[in-house]
């Protein structure tokens, strides 16, 4: 019994560490969903779904990523293939982050779950990860319409560069 308690202790110090580390980043607080572009914001006590942001034509589709600033504030997204900021506007660079051929072929939207992650390096810098195939694995292997990822291709992303935006 005694070795029970002591478990439950230590998981409530490791909880409350965990919970504690992770209100001081904030950023995860919002979530960027559906292909309607509706936010998901977690920095009130009560979870508020935003159906008003609208970016026209930017097709989210199902590779996107999000990334908020320390204040839970909507930063950087990304579509698998193109970088935005929360203004929904392409940011400098932000074009083409995935070979040629995988980008043409999939008209600039990527069609993958899961085809981009966005990961603080510190305060104002950010590591944008997507996985590709070659061009020379797309263009071999998109006749049997699929081209498996055979890369992993990152960005450093300085929100300092250009006054920040």
């Amino acid at each position: 019994m005694k070795k029970l308690l002591n478990v439950r202790i230590f998981l409530l110090i490791l909880i409350g560490a965990f919970t504690k580390t992770q209100a001081q980043t904030k950023h995860g607080n919002q979530w960027v969903i559906g292909h309607l572009q509706n936010v998901l914001d977690f920095n009130t006590s009560v979870t508020q779904l935003d159906t008003s942001l609208n970016y026209g034509i930017l097709l989210m589709a199902q590779g996107k990523s999000n990334i908020c600033d320390s204040n839970g504030q909507l930063l950087i997204l990304c579509n698998g293939m193109r970088l935005f900021n929360a203004s929904g506007n392409l940011i400098e660079s932000g074009d083409t982050l995935v070979p040629e051929a995988y980008y043409v072929g999939y008209a600039s939207v990527s069609a993958v779950s899961q085809s981009s992650i966005i990961l603080p390096v510190d305060s104002d810098q950010y590591y944008v990860f997507t996985p590709v195939p070659t061009d020379s694995n797309f263009n071999t292997n998109w006749v049997n319409g699929y081209a498996y990822f055979d890369e992993l291709w990152y960005h450093r992303i300085d929100m300092r560069a250009n006054g920040g935006g």
